[in-house]
């Protein structure tokens, strides 16, 4: 690593502590200071992957379904304005009204096989029923 590299390594790191808030801002910084900034910063970041890996766990316990259905009533909105709700429906209808012409068509246009989009259209119709369950 040459010195230029070094020296612009050492500036990010004091940037990162600082946005950490574990360094001061416009303060010079001694070598083995930095190193500490350096360990510190690490610390920081393994506890955030922690507690993001917790947050992950705790989520996957919760369907989806759920949760989206919490946040949309937390921004307060509507059915229609929810897309959780309007594209599993729209899929729905479209596959109601399909035809073998047109699930050829989407097919190849999405570079899939008929059997395929026919099961993006069963899934959302799985959805789209689930979800007028719970709007009802």
């Amino acid at each position: 690593m040459t010195d230029d590299q070094s020296k612009q390594l050492a500036e990010s790191l004091v940037e990162i502590a600082v946005a950490f808030g574990i360094a001061q801002e416009g303060r010079a910084y001694t070598g083995p200071e930095i190193l500490g900034l350096g360990t510190a910063v690490k610390f920081m970041i393994d506890q955030k992957h922690r507690l993001i890996r917790q947050y992950e766990m705790l989520f996957a316990l919760i369907p989806h379904a759920e949760m989206v259905k919490a946040a949309s009533q937390i921004q307060g909105l509507e059915a229609w304005d929810r897309n959780d709700i309007q594209f599993p429906r729209l899929l729905a209808e479209v596959s109601a009204a399909s035809t073998p012409e047109l699930i050829r068509d989407l097919a190849t246009s999405m570079d899939l096989g008929p059997e395929k989009v026919m099961e993006l259209f069963r899934r959302a119709e799985s959805v789209w029923e689930g979800m007028k369950r719970e709007v009802s």
